[in-house]
């Protein structure tokens, strides 16, 4: 499988090995596709990273959001563990490591539309934000691991402007993508083509 090391931002090069997707980015952080073990590292940095984003929500959500990591994200990361155990055909799950430490996760799968991938999740720690992990782990592994992509969906809580706005950044715009039982009040759908981006 393809292997890239990024040693900065101006320079990437690609060698072949047997062996999962792994590069590494900034010389220290090194994206890698996790094929076995377990996702307990992955979680704890979900659920953290989960708790820190609501923390500025205003009073009342907060007061809700203070039972959302163990209700809502422990609930979301449960079906992550589950198709992970499951291994199905076109799922991808992805760490951002920083020697030992997980610092950034994202998970993706081919839908049953031709060319199209689903961003299942995506978190970065945020004492790395601003690094270019999200970009790396949710868009540019896509490209490298499914070449053939045209249309990347997501779906986001609309209370997570920060998330949102980092979607917007890379060129993705609101559509009506939504699984069922979703509110849209709730949640937002945003969708990338490719060939409208190059």
């Amino acid at each position: 499988m393809t292997v890239g090391t990024r040693k900065n931002y101006y320079s990437v090069f690609f060698c072949l090995f047997f062996s999962p997707f792994i590069y590494g980015m900034n010389n220290d952080i090194v994206i890698e596709e996790i094929s076995s073990g377990s996702l307990d590292a992955e979680k704890k940095l979900f659920v953290e990273g989960f708790s820190k984003s609501y923390k500025a929500l205003n009073k009342t959500i907060q007061s809700s959001a203070q039972k959302l990591p163990e209700n809502i994200t422990g609930g979301g990361f449960k079906d992550e563990i589950e198709a992970f155990n499951a291994r199905k055909s076109g799922g991808y799950f992805l760490r951002a490591k920083s020697e030992e430490r997980v610092v950034g996760y994202a998970s993706f799968e081919k839908t049953d539309v031709d060319s199209e991938v689903y961003i299942r999740q995506l978190i970065v720690d945020q004492d790395f934000e601003r690094m270019g992990i999200g970009k790396q782990l949710c868009f540019d592994s896509i490209f490298k691991l499914l070449p053939d992509t045209k249309h990347i969906v997501v779906i986001a809580r609309r209370a997570n402007s920060k998330g949102v706005n980092f979607y917007e950044k890379l060129g993705f715009k609101e559509c009506d993508y939504m699984h069922e039982g979703y509110s849209p009040e709730l949640y937002i759908g945003l969708e990338y083509f490719a060939a409208a981006n190059k």
